[in-house]
């Protein structure tokens, strides 16, 4: 595909997905099965919930449903990331069927029903519902499909909601933009670091030779906590950009700013611009590849952070090799972690700190096998008792020998004396008088 059609594509997504957390379900005609509602946001007064939702079957034939509950992130530009395995899906139950099918125009309806873990703000997950034409197994080429509920859901306060500026730009214009002078994207980016998700919303100011030339609205969007988000809007400037352009974006709320400067060569932005590409968590190691998708080379870095009930439990950063325009690098992860389910949030940023993409993935790190440590500490035991068992006899033999009778030794000749016979019993009648004593010895 050429570069000009990846980038105008780009651009299109970046413009559908300006909603909060916008999804491609929203636009009617582009799905066979629909999913109602597409997004369940409440603020709770406890931390149990219960809601439903509903899935229609818009085609003219049969569709077959599977449902489970994934967790919740999205990209840089609001675009939703379903994240697995993860504890979302220990916090909230399925009742009923997960897998059924559904006739055509008929509609099923699905019950959740969960609790925000303890110790926990806010739980962020999603129903996905993935279709197919009844009897396709994974073996046949078929067209698979799914729709998606995602739930954004915060208990009691307090909350801790905090921003932290990562980024001020503008998005690369394709070259149908470059060449009509615009509209361009220009967008404040911000990093959610609080236990709950926030709106953010600002304005961005332009100045060009330190003369203000423009002020663009940036419309409010949602970021969940631990990921970053370009909070965009739309300039339309008067002329065709050419030279250096002063940013300067305040965000809100809370308040944060950032400012930076950007190039325009009659139109054109040359920046640097790269892509998180195949990131999977497996076997407690987490891999992704990152593509330069810009103009020009650089040597971007890597920031993985390993987050567990919303708190940050490992990070690391790596600086990648220079990569050439449509140059690849690949990258493994083995943070040490313990048992339990992760998210893995992967950022990838240029030389000059800007943030250029970001994805999520879900690690599952197994607990120690415990039949076989049960095995081993009953065997344990049992070699324990046996040693106990063997010292006590041990001990005891001395006292049996002490306590035996002693035998002559041989080669003495002399006999060894006998105890004096004892009475065992007396045979005179009742009343008799008593025996004389034995005669004394040699009479």
């Amino acid at each position: 595909m050429p570069r000009t059609a990846i980038r105008a594509l780009l651009v299109a997504l970046l413009i559908v997905s300006m909603g909060p957390l916008a999804t491609a379900q929203d636009q009617p005609g582009l799905v066979g099965v629909q999913i109602s509602p597409t997004r369940v946001e409440q603020d709770l007064d406890g931390r149990g919930f219960v809601f439903q939702v509903s899935i229609k079957n818009n085609e003219s034939t049969p569709r077959e449903i599977r449902l489970r509950i994934t967790g919740l992130g999205h990209d840089l530009d609001g675009r939703p990331t379903f994240p697995e395995p993860s504890a979302a899906a220990e916090a909230v139950a399925i009742e009923g069927e997960d897998r059924f099918v559904l006739q055509p125009g008929a509609t099923g309806t699905t019950t959740l029903r969960g609790r925000i873990p303890s110790g926990q703000p806010a739980l962020y997950g999603a129903l996905v519902a993935r279709y197919s034409v009844p009897g396709e197994d994974d073996g046949q080429v078929a067209i698979r499909s799914q729709v998606a509920s995602y739930f954004l859901l915060r208990g009691p306060k307090p909350w801790r909601q905090t921003l932290r500026a990562v980024d001020v730009g503008v998005l690369p214009p394709t070259d149908e933009q470059a060449e009509a002078g615009g509209p361009y994207t220009v967008f404040g980016a911000a990093k959610n670091t609080g236990n709950a998700h926030l709106y953010a919303r600002g304005t961005m100011r332009i100045f060009k030779n330190g003369e203000l030339l423009d002020v663009v609205k940036l419309p409010e969007n949602a970021i969940v906590p631990g990921y970053a988000r370009r909070i965009g809007g739309t300039w339309e400037p008067e002329e065709v950009p050419d030279g250096t352009y002063h940013l300067e974006a305040v965000l809100r709320d809370p308040e944060v700013t950032m400012e930076g400067d950007v190039e325009f060569f009659d139109g054109y932005l040359e920046a640097t611009a790269a892509e998180i590409a195949e990131m999977r968590g497996v076997e407690e190691q987490v891999s992704l590849a990152v593509v330069n998708t810009g103009t020009i080379a650089f040597a971007p870095s890597v920031t993985l952070v390993a987050t567990r009930g919303g708190e940050e439990v490992s990070t690391e950063t790596f600086a990648l090799e220079e990569l050439e325009p449509d140059g690849v690098d690949e990258l493994v992860w083995e943070p040490e972690l313990g048992p339990g389910l992760y998210d893995v949030t992967a950022q990838v940023a240029d030389p000059e700190g800007d943030l250029l993409d970001q994805d999520v993935t879900g690690l599952k790190v197994p607990g120690p096998p415990w039949l076989w440590i049960a095995i081993g500490v009953a065997v344990a035991l049992l070699l324990m008792l046996l040693f106990l068992w063997r010292r006590r006899r041990a001990e005891e033999s001395p006292r049996e020998v002490a306590t035996r009778p002693q035998q002559p030794r041989s080669g003495t000749g002399r006999p060894a004396a006998r105890p004096a016979p004892q009475p065992v019993g007396s045979s005179r009648p009742p009343g008799a008088p008593p025996p004389p004593p034995p005669p004394p010895p040699g009479r």
